[in-house]
């Protein structure tokens, strides 16, 4: 069977496949490789093609992004 991942979605780092034993069944995980990732996402079942479906699976939104203006209060100091 060949397969692409596509990159982390949150930090665009590699992701990795794995094969396990689980109750007498295979269970196959795919996820954030990443150390580092803030969020370490997975997707795990029991069939292959379910995980690399929601590994690679990327929304897309027409919704307008959010801007945000974090001003920094300036301090006051006491004479």
């Amino acid at each position: 069977m060949y397969f692409e991942l596509r990159p982390c979605p949150f930090c665009g780092g590699k992701a990795s496949f794995r094969i396990e034993p689980y109750h007498g069944k295979k269970l196959y995980t795919a996820e954030c490789a990443n150390d580092d990732c803030s969020v370490s996402p997975m997707a795990c079942d029991m069939d292959a093609k379910n995980v690399l479906d929601a590994w690679n699976k990327r929304v897309i939104s027409n919704f307008p992004t959010l801007s945000v203006v974090i001003e920094e209060e300036e301090e006051h100091g006491s004479a």
